[in-house]
């Protein structure tokens, strides 16, 4: 496993940036903070969370937060894609814009600390490869 990690490592740093992804783990706008294995799974595949400064491991933001953020990503673990390009407001996220929302990297691989946290990362990453 310790060479998985070591090889998303270093394909991290083939993106060549590190783009702001927005986590959102469940309806409506729950997202990770930096105190969550989402999170840090996030950051070693090579983005960074746009809510990476709230120690909450899990938390509740606004619409206007998100938009603020302006996210070049968008992670979702329940809706799916098509949803976030109807929501309000939404069509100034440059995540929207380019069309750049990862829906199929689930949840039961990203958010606990096991075996398939590190296949949720390498799916992740697969996924942000091919968008840059």
């Amino acid at each position: 496993m310790r060479k998985r990690i070591d090889l998303i490592r270093a394909q991290a740093e083939t993106l060549g940036y590190r783009p702001k992804i927005y986590i959102e783990i469940d309806l409506p706008s729950w997202t990770v903070g930096r105190n969550s294995y989402t999170s840090e799974a996030v950051s070693l595949c090579g983005a960074r969370n746009i809510f990476e400064d709230m120690a909450k491991p899990a938390l509740q933001v606004s619409t206007e937060a998100i938009i603020e953020r302006n996210p070049d990503v968008i992670l979702s673990f329940d809706a799916p894609a098509a949803e976030y390009l109807q929501r309000p407001g939404w069509a100034r996220v440059k995540a929207i814009q380019q069309r750049k929302i990862i829906d199929d990297v689930g949840r039961n691989l990203l958010s606990h600390g096991n075996h398939r946290l590190v296949a949720g990362m390498e799916q992740l990453q697969a996924r942000l490869l091919q968008m840059r």
